[in-house]
């Protein structure tokens, strides 16, 4: 049970082939139902965390978001300009 809720869940549990990113993305591109449903509901599950926590603070003026590549920004990892 710990293996099936801690391993496969989320992505994984949804779509069934990957709990990467890019292959949820690449499915849904090429059409896959299961995909699209997964994508919609993430997007739905940030909707509704975000309208949260708006709520919670009685409104805000802006939201920021900040994207981090761990890959390209992480320790040794060559730093380029953007």
């Amino acid at each position: 049970m710990n293996n099936r809720m801690n391993k496969k869940s989320g992505i994984l549990g949804m779509i069934g082939t990957s709990s990467d990113f890019r292959d949820l993305d690449a499915a849904k591109k090429a059409g896959d139902e299961k995909a699209i449903l997964t994508y919609d509901m993430f997007c739905y599950r940030i909707q509704l965390y975000i309208g949260a926590y708006v709520a919670a603070m009685n409104g805000v003026d802006a939201i920021a978001f900040y994207w981090w590549n761990w890959r390209k920004n992480s320790v040794g990892a060559k730093k380029t300009n953007l």
